[in-house]
């Protein structure tokens, strides 16, 4: 016995599926176009932030060389009588500002790593302890 079920006409549900489906493929897509382009952006924004920090870093050293110099020239004038304390304490200031400023941008540069590493998919947990 041999029994064939042949549905001819379904009032447009097959179309429908097919229209559905259709239009979730082209979703699927843009979807995955997007999270591509966001990685591209995410990936050059990490890595200029590296090259960048590097170059703040740099200056951040400089800064803390020239506020060191200037605080020792200002405590020597201090002590022949031609600064204030008020001075000191300034430049004294001066360059706890330049070491913090290089703290905050070894922070930033570390991270901006860590960020290039995760948007590349290469970030592992030995990383993590490496920075550490």
């Amino acid at each position: 016995a041999l029994n064939l079920n042949l549905p001819i006409y379904q009032g447009g549900f097959v179309v429908s599926q097919v229209r559905q489906a259709r239009y979730a493929y082209t979703q699927a897509l843009e979807t995955r176009e997007q999270i591509r382009l966001a990685v591209i952006s995410d990936t050059r924004q990490a890595f200029n932030n590296i090259i960048s920090g590097i170059s703040v870093i740099k200056a951040d050293k400089q800064a803390i060389v020239s506020a060191m110099s200037s605080l020792e020239s200002t405590k020597m004038g201090f002590q022949v009588g031609t600064r204030t304390m008020l001075d000191v304490l300034d430049k004294l200031r001066d360059l706890y500002n330049a070491e913090f400023a290089l703290a905050h941008d070894q922070y930033v540069y570390l991270k901006g790593i860590i960020d290039l590493k995760n948007a590349a998919g290469i970030l592992s947990s030995r990383d993590i302890v490496e920075i550490n």
